[in-house]
This record gives C-alpha cells, sequence and structure tokens, in this order.
C-alpha cells in the first residue's frame, strides 16, 4: 500500500491529466475481465491437449 499523501499526489496527477476515476475503474473492470478470458482459454487449450 503508497502512503495516503502519495495516493492523493497520484490521484490528482492523473485527473490533472484527464484520467478520471471512472476511466481508471473501467480499466481495473477491464484488466479483471481480459485476465479470467485468458485463463479460461488456456483452460480449454489445456483441456483439449490432456483429452488427445
Amino acid at each position: 500500500d503508497l502512503d495516503e499523501n502519495l495516493q492523493r499526489a497520484f490521484h490528482k496527477y492523473l485527473e490533472l491529466r484527464g484520467i478520471t476515476p471512472m476511466t481508471t475503474n473501467f480499466l481495473h473492470e477491464y484488466m479483471i475481465n481480459k485476465d479470467s478470458r485468458e485463463y479460461l482459454f488456456w483452460l480449454n487449450k489445456l483441456k483439449d491437449f490432456v483429452k488427445q
């Protein structure tokens, strides 16, 4: 965990550059979903490999 002052400064830095909390929340959710999709894809490939 980052120091609270550093977190606030970083959030301010992002906001000054037009990156809003809504944008960061979207990116976070997108990354989680992407990881899940990639993991499922890998599991399916593994399943196909084991079947052979």
